[in-house]
């Protein structure tokens, strides 16, 4: 929720008070950066590391418990991010191009 006085989406915590709300738009290019903070020389090596993260960390999981790990971690990114526009434009991107299953269909009716 919005504080008093200011539009619905313009939400900032203390920590980002005073910095100006800018119109959000979701990253989709190559963003990662090295623990330096400096652009990577390879396009992909930063995010090969977060890949190769993200399967050790679901490693040795049955199905259920990697789907929990999943979960939670697109809810601290999506709690880190904060900005229910680029939200909504990252699941418009990730649900683009795959279809609803069939047994579902029915169910929307």
């Amino acid at each position: 929720m919005s504080p008093p006085g200011r539009p619905k989406g313009e939400f900032r915590s203390a920590q980002h008070e005073g910095t100006p709300v800018s119109t959000p738009h979701l990253i989709t290019t190559p963003h990662f950066r090295s623990p330096s903070g400096r652009a990577p020389q390879h396009a992909y090596t930063p995010g090969d590391d977060f890949i190769e993260r993200l399967v050790a960390a679901h490693r040795g999981l049955g199905d259920d418990a990697s789907r929990l790990l999943n979960a939670r971690l697109v809810l601290l990114l999506a709690n880190h991010i904060g900005d229910l526009a680029v939200l909504a434009q990252a699941l418009q991107a990730a649900r683009a191009g795959i279809e609803v299953a069939a047994d579902t269909r029915e169910e929307t009716r």
